[in-house]
Parts: structure tokens; sequence; C-alpha cells
């Protein structure tokens, strides 16, 4: 069945019969793609008296806004959306703090020993996760590139002999 924009003057009419308004109706089938017949159909859920618990969140400085997005948003009891102070600052960067504490993918004592052996962050991370140990990689300085190039040239050596002996033979 194709998607109909169009609301005709009966269907209005039968919506406003179950208590949706015009607003509401459009709303539903325009922008949230409700069906017709349940858009015209569905009354609205009733609203529930608040006043008192708002009182509580403006005696407590909570603003409005903050209240109901509390308890709309986050799923918060009135009580607690109502009586639970605003973060400060200071809670705010504690929170973080405990958040990246649990996020954290490598040993916390690590990290640090890298810090102090030089290594940064990012370099001891590729090579954790290059298989080297975290000892190893908090450990070990950074290989100058003299020293790269001939660990490189023994390992190729190793692996595949002298590659440029065909290149250089004598002729004879």
């Amino acid at each position: 069945m194709p998607y109909e924009f169009y609301i005709t003057p009966e269907e209005y009419e039968r919506a406003e019969a179950n208590g949706v308004s015009r607003m509401r109706l459009e709303y539903r089938i325009r922008s949230w793609a409700w069906e017709k017949e349940r858009a015209i159909t569905t009354p609205p859920r009733p609203m529930q008296d608040r006043s008192e618990w708002r009182k509580v969140a403006e005696a407590n400085d909570i603003p409005r806004k903050l209240f109901y997005q509390r308890i709309l948003k986050y799923g918060w009891s009135e009580e607690r959306a109502a009586t639970q102070p605003i973060a400060t600052d200071v809670d705010r960067a504690r929170h973080g703090r405990l958040g990246m504490e649990a996020a954290r993918v490598h040993p916390a004592e690590y990290i640090d020993l890298a810090r102090k052996n030089g290594v940064p962050y990012k370099r001891f991370a590729w090579r954790v996760r290059h298989g080297w140990s975290y000892e190893r990689a908090a450990t070990e300085g950074k290989v100058p590139p003299q020293e790269a190039g001939r660990r490189g040239k023994q390992r190729t050596q190793e692996l595949h002999g002298d590659i440029g002996a065909p290149i250089f033979q004598k002729r004879g």
C-alpha cells in the first residue's frame, strides 16, 4: 500500500472524535510514519500530573526542562528527578575519570612505565597490538633508523638468504 500524506477532512473529524488533535495527527502520519488508521484511532496518552514534584524540583533549584528531561529521556523516577542535585563540574570530571578507567584497554601501570621510559602511548599501544609483551613495549626505547635497517637486512637474510648474490655475480 503506498504511503499517504494527504489527510481528508473526514479523517480529521474521526481523529478529533478519538481525542487526537489535528497537529498530533499530522505529526503521527507525516513525521513519525504511522499508518493512517493507527494514527486516527489511537488516543493520546493521558497527561500525568507532576505539579507537586515540579514544585519540589523548583525548590531544589532544578530547572523545569531538566526535571522533565530526567524523567522522559533518562527514565528517572519523579522523586529522583526532583531531588538529586545538578552535577557540578567537579562531579562531571570525576565521572569522566571513572568512565575512562572503565574503558581502559591496557593496564595503567604499564602505561605509566612507558611514559617514564619516554615511550609515547601510541607507540606503546602499537607494540602491544603487534604482539609485544606489556613489559617489553613499555621499556624498550625507540630504535634508531640505522639499527632498524640493520635488523631488517639481517631478518631478510635469515628468511631468503643473500638476495644481492644473483645480481652481483662475477661473470666468468
